[in-house]
């Protein structure tokens, strides 16, 4: 895969620019999970959040949208899983009143949209398409495409998978040799305290 990196010669760390753009994260205001953000989502960052159907993948994203937009964001909700009217339920149910939505799941016209937003949330990977692309071409064009955009348009990128796609999808990241192609993947998972059911957040090391 092509990340776009341009060649250098050796330089010592201590001489090395960091970019304004890594002491720019967004925080949602969600104390928890800006920590685990590392102090807040950074620009242009991708980020796969993973768990089994029915642990709360949507209800998390979208109200860490709703945070983002209450302190000055642009985001978006990019759907080829749930119809709008589907998505408009669930955000009233959730008191989420000002995330823009979309049913989607072009890659090319998602990829589009990404120059006019600071967080992108595409739902789901599996949903993807492309052309007359298929299988592992399909998965390598499509993470391609996201994950260099984001970091040309600053634009941070979540990808929901199922379980069995994230599993996919890192073979194919792993099988390109870029094993930081992904900056961060999170995966929800449940447990149970007696009767009490909750759901908390891990971010495993790549």
């Amino acid at each position: 895969m092509n990340v776009k990196l341009q060649s250098t010669k050796f330089v010592s760390i201590k001489d090395v620019t960091i970019p304004d753009v890594f002491y720019r994260r967004m925080q949602t205001g969600i104390e928890k999970l800006d920590a685990m953000f590392g102090g807040g989502i950074l620009p242009g960052s991708s980020i796969t959040l993973t768990a089994r159907a029915g642990l709360g993948k949507t209800t998390l994203v979208l109200q860490m949208l709703e945070r983002l937009v209450k302190s000055g964001k642009r985001v978006g909700y990019c759907s080829s899983e749930e119809s709008i009217a589907q998505l408009a339920m669930t955000c009233k149910r959730l008191n989420v009143e000002d995330v823009q939505v979309c049913n989607e799941g072009n890659v090319d016209k998602i990829s589009n949209h990404m120059k006019d937003l600071d967080v992108i949330v595409v739902d789901s990977f599996q949903g993807l398409v492309k052309g007359n692309l298929r299988g592992r071409e399909l998965e390598k064009y499509c993470i391609e495409k996201l994950v260099v955009n984001a970091k040309e348009t600053e634009c941070a990128i979540v990808l929901i998978c199922q379980m069995e796609e994230l599993k996919l999808l890192l073979v194919v990241v792993h099988s390109s040799n870029h094993f930081h192609y992904l900056d961060m993947t999170c995966k929800i998972i449940q447990f149970f305290r007696s009767e009490e059911h909750t759901s908390e957040l891990q971010s495993p090391a790549m």
